[in-house]
């Protein structure tokens, strides 16, 4: 890998939300997508070791997933930038990147930590997903997430909802 920056495997565009029902409404009036798949109130790895609960809703449109995260409560800090304290709001948050195997998410992870990149978050989803979170705000304004799946994962995420 010689770029900095991994564009290959483009995967998933994350959204940040504080209200999910008006989210997955939204998209369902405008973009003709749901149900989502829906886990709410999940414990899960905030950033820098810390806790944090959210809920998410996943499908697919087309090739590209889209993902939909509402922090709930804990360290809410990778959200907090883009979402307003009060009033209804759907932002940007991430773009994500599949990547094929464990040694080139290894090898992503070292190369941008040797060039000084903050690596926020780094954890799994259920043994099926293995990913970190890379905070490449300062150049693109959004940070990027990459992962990569196990067998487990891959027949999961092919049951996802497609519109």
């Amino acid at each position: 890998m010689s770029n900095l920056l991994l564009l290959d495997g483009f995967f998933q565009i994350g959204y940040a939300t504080n209200d999910l029902d008006k989210a997955l409404a939204l998209f369902k009036d405008k973009f003709d997508m749901g149900p989502f798949a829906e886990m709410r109130n999940m414990a899960v790895q905030g950033p820098h070791n810390t806790d944090m609960t959210a809920s998410f809703a996943l499908a697919y449109k087309g090739d590209t997933m889209i993902e939909l995260i509402q922090p709930v409560a804990g360290d809410t800090s990778m959200f907090d930038h883009v979402l307003p304290a009060e009033d209804f709001a759907i932002r940007h948050h991430h773009f994500a990147f599949c990547l094929d195997s464990m040694e080139q998410l290894d090898e992503a992870e070292q190369k941008m930590r040797g060039q000084g990149i903050d690596i926020p978050v780094k954890g799994n989803g259920m043994e099926q997903v293995f990913f970190f979170y890379a905070d490449t705000r300062p150049w693109l304004g959004h940070y990027s997430e990459y992962l990569t799946l196990t067998d487990k994962g891959r027949e999961t995420y092919a049951q996802l909802p497609r519109y």
